[in-house]
């Protein structure tokens, strides 16, 4: 990949927080040893690289306070320096959804900017390491779930439970329930069924979550007495296309 070596890297990080100094240096080295940790035990994953996209994900605030321009601040910054795969990460590590819409923050781009910033994320097939990045940009976990196969039919109690792949554990802070966290990992199972050549995921869902998949796309089958006394879950299917 064409990225900076970490000496270049520190050196960049290092007269970006004398131009424009706060938590965001800190922030940035953070991220980069979160990414290290990571990808040292991902086969598919080089943690050296992981932690020099970590280290200048943030670049664009070395021209000072800013809320989405630093992401194209720093995207050319990084072009001009030649590392075109570093100048992605800048890009795509705010964007979990390919929606500029969810930023978290104020748009604080021009029109030309925003456009071009809307067309990459749209057309950019994301690498582990932009999920990577997106992960460890966060600065904690708030949220996770599991895909299991279940290789045939099986009662769990008073539910039926059938062969194929199901969506578990799907699980968010309550604190932060409404952020769009939800939406991000439902993204994440998607594509990760994708590379994987499923098809589709069934869901036990709590009722108090029918509008969240009614919305992402789910099928509704049908009701079913939960194990807990006096409760149903609802059956859903979600069809990968």
């Amino acid at each position: 990949m064409n990225v900076p070596s970490i000496e270049e890297a520190k050196r960049f990080l290092t007269e970006a927080g004398t131009f424009n100094p706060g938590p965001w240096v800190d922030h940035s080295i953070f991220t980069a040893e979160a990414a290290r940790n990571i990808a040292s035990n991902h086969q598919e994953l080089d943690s050296e690289i992981a932690y020099i996209l970590g280290y200048l994900h943030d670049i664009g605030r070395r021209y000072g306070v800013s809320q989405m321009r630093h992401i194209i601040d720093g995207y050319n910054y990084l072009i001009e320096k030649g590392y075109d795969d570093c100048a992605r990460i800048c890009l795509t590590h705010s964007f979990p959804l390919k929606n500029i819409g969810s930023y978290s923050g104020n748009n604080d781009c021009n029109a030309e900017e925003t456009e071009f910033i809307k067309r990459y994320i749209s057309e950019v097939n994301y690498s582990k390491y932009d999920e990577l990045i997106q992960l460890c940009d966060d600065g904690r976990i708030t949220g996770y779930f599991s895909i299991v196969e279940v290789k045939e039919d099986f009662w769990a109690g008073k539910v039926l439970v059938m062969k194929g792949n199901w969506l578990e554990h799907l699980f968010i802070l309550p604190e932060l329930i409404g952020k769009r966290i939800g939406s991000k990992l439902i993204s994440y199972a998607i594509n990760m069924c994708r590379e994987k050549s499923i098809g589709r995921l069934f869901i036990l869902s709590d009722p108090n979550a029918k509008g969240f998949y009614d919305k992402k796309g789910a099928r509704f089958i049908k009701e079913s007495p939960s194990n807990i006394e006096g409760r149903n879950v609802l059956l859903y299917e979600l069809v990968i296309c």
